[in-house]
């Protein structure tokens, strides 16, 4: 077998609402968010179980995004580390 089973999580689970909101509270804007990402990985595999699975991104526009010199700026993985933690904190109020 090639490639990996499909995942998603709907937009308005309580675990996509709390990546969303916590997105708010760190950047200070609406967070892009897309019900569907190119990728892969066993997201499936804990799906199956029952439980919710999102991904959080870290990227800015001339990241160059899976090139031989892409990059992230320090700043942006603050960023994205803080929204992280946020989201942690926050996850046991949208149960």
């Amino acid at each position: 077998m090639e490639g990996e089973k499909p995942a998603r999580t709907s937009l308005n689970s309580p675990l996509a609402r709390c990546v969303t909101d916590s997105a708010y509270e760190v950047y200070e804007k609406d967070p892009v968010t897309y019900p569907t990402s190119a990728g892969s990985g066993p997201a499936h595999i804990v799906k199956e179980q029952g439980v919710p699975v999102v991904g959080i991104g870290i990227s800015h526009q001339k990241s160059k995004v899976h090139s031989p010199n892409e990059n992230i700026r320090i700043k942006d993985l603050v960023k994205g580390v803080k929204h992280l933690v946020k989201t942690i904190e926050k996850f046991h109020q949208y149960k």
